[in-house]
């Protein structure tokens, strides 16, 4: 439930997400806050590949997170998205994260489900840099 009320369904807006193939992750915030943001990540085995298709040259995906080019394709594939989301569901700012989720850092689980608690803690100071910027 948003600040202003509205009721979004995360999970819905993360799986549109992840569905495009260089997305790894998805988290949706919006508890108690004036809009939805999203934290993702690239998924390590594709994003590398997509990236050489491109023509982009990198070392490793934390690389590849800040390359001008990912972030303009993330762009695109959050505002694809949000295309198909009412006013109050779609995502008003994102943050490509360096790294993917990882169970060794208790972000996901053994069957691969997001830690929601743990990332919203864990990554706060990111979060709220996409409510105050």
């Amino acid at each position: 439930k948003t600040a202003g009320g509205k009721y979004i369904a995360p999970a819905d807006i993360e799986g549109k997400l992840k569905f495009a193939p260089i997305v790894g992750q998805a988290v949706v915030i919006g508890d108690n806050r004036p809009f939805p943001t999203a934290l993702l990540t690239l998924d390590p085995d594709v994003a590398p590949v997509w990236a050489k298709e491109q023509g982009i040259e990198f070392t490793d995906v934390t690389e590849l997170s800040g390359n001008e080019k990912v972030l303009e394709t993330v762009g695109k594939i959050v505002d694809e998205v949000n295309s198909t989301l009412s006013q109050p569901e779609q995502i008003k700012k994102w943050t490509l994260l360096e790294r993917d989720f990882s169970e060794d850092a208790e972000e996901i689980t053994p069957t691969l489900k997001v830690r929601r608690k743990t990332i919203t803690e864990k990554y706060g100071d990111v979060i709220n840099r996409m409510y105050t910027k």
